[in-house]
Order: C-alpha cells, then sequence, then structure tokens
C-alpha cells in the first residue's frame, strides 16, 4: 500500500480471553520480571487457552497466569 506512513511507535497489542478478559504484552512482561528478578528471560509464549504466559530463562523455566 503506498502513501505516508501514519503509525508513531509500535502498535499496542492486546490479547483476549474467550471468558472477556484482555492483558497486553506489557503487562505479561511485568508479571515475568517479577517472578524472573535478573532480566535474563529470552522468550515468553503466550497460551491463552491455557490462562499462562511461558517463559525460558538463562537459569529455569517457568509460567505466570495471565488472568487471575
Amino acid at each position: 500500500m503506498a502513501g505516508k506512513k501514519t503509525s508513531t511507535g509500535n502498535p499496542r497489542i492486546t490479547i483476549q480471553s474467550v471468558m472477556g478478559g484482555e492483558i497486553t504484552v506489557d503487562e505479561i512482561v511485568k508479571r515475568v520480571d517479577r517472578v524472573v528478578e535478573d532480566g535474563s528471560v529470552t522468550n515468553i509464549y503466550i497460551k491463552a487457552e491455557d490462562n499462562k504466559a511461558y517463559y525460558v530463562s538463562n537459569r529455569r523455566r517457568g509460567s505466570v497466569l495471565l488472568w487471575h
């Protein structure tokens, strides 16, 4: 599509639950950062159907809940 690019910065990404909950990628990263405090997280995988975000860090693997 030709024309000027009107977007400024990155878009906000929101994940919705079939039960009606919503969470942003930034909120998921904050939850993972509270568990893995050394900043060593290399990947986060989101599985909305499991209500979890799975993470991989240099030292361990784990998960956090998306919706409480």
